[in-house]
């Protein structure tokens, strides 16, 4: 290589057009991270979006430093090695990146449930009721990044009504909904022990599904 100007000038305008990409990406990470630091972040975000421009301009400028440092390398010692080197340790930065976007992606495509501290919300929400003796199985999925259904299913103190199961549940959804906006969708299954006796006074149900 004689002349490396061009080859400077192709990185250095490369630099700046995925500097300026970079900053517009971290400014929109940036709003959704609510301070929390970058990699925990990544890893409690629901929306790949978020910060996959982020990761991938970080690694294109990252990528385009490992360039000019081998198209350096071989211009000064006029060995050709150095750019093939810079050309697989690129590679293997962008494979990196692949992984990682993969791995923060997956769960989410397959299906990822709420964090451990919006179950037990969930369950203790529930289980406040006066009616409620406890819950006995809650699933969560995310359908999207502030979008969760749960299902629960409720044990219900003996002795109970069907219109007192109605208000029951009607009071624990409003309570969820509160409690944890992203919950858009609540389904049930309920469960009474209440038996309608000879008399024919009023039994709570067997079992109930209620869902929105």
């Amino acid at each position: 290589m004689e002349n490396a100007v061009w080859n400077y000038v192709v990185l250095g305008a490369s630099v700046v057009f995925e500097g300026i990409s970079w900053y517009f990406g971290w400014l929109a990470f940036a709003d959704t991270r609510r301070g929390q630091p970058v990699l925990e972040a990544i890893r409690n975000s629901k929306d790949p979006t978020s910060f996959t421009v982020l990761l991938e301009d970080s690694a294109a400028i990252i990528g385009l430093i490992i360039a000019f440092v081998g198209v350096v390398l071989g211009h000064e010692f006029g060995l050709v090695y150095f750019d093939g080197i810079a050309s697989i340790v690129i590679g293997v930065l962008l494979c990196f990146v692949a992984l990682l976007l993969g791995r923060e992606s997956r769960s989410l495509l397959i299906g990822e449930a709420a964090d451990d501290e919006t179950l037990r919300g969930i369950i203790e929400t529930a289980e406040s009721d006066p009616h409620v003796e406890g819950v006995t199985k809650l699933l969560t999925i995310y359908m999207g990044p502030e979008d969760v259904a749960a299902t629960l299913e409720l044990k219900f103190k003996s002795g109970i009504t069907a219109v007192q199961l109605r208000h029951s549940v009607r009071n624990i959804e409003l309570a969820i909904r509160d409690g944890f906006p992203a919950i858009k969708r609540v389904y049930y299954e309920a469960s009474s022990l209440t038996r309608e006796d000879g008399d024919g006074h009023e039994k709570g149900p067997e079992s109930s599904g209620d869902k929105e």
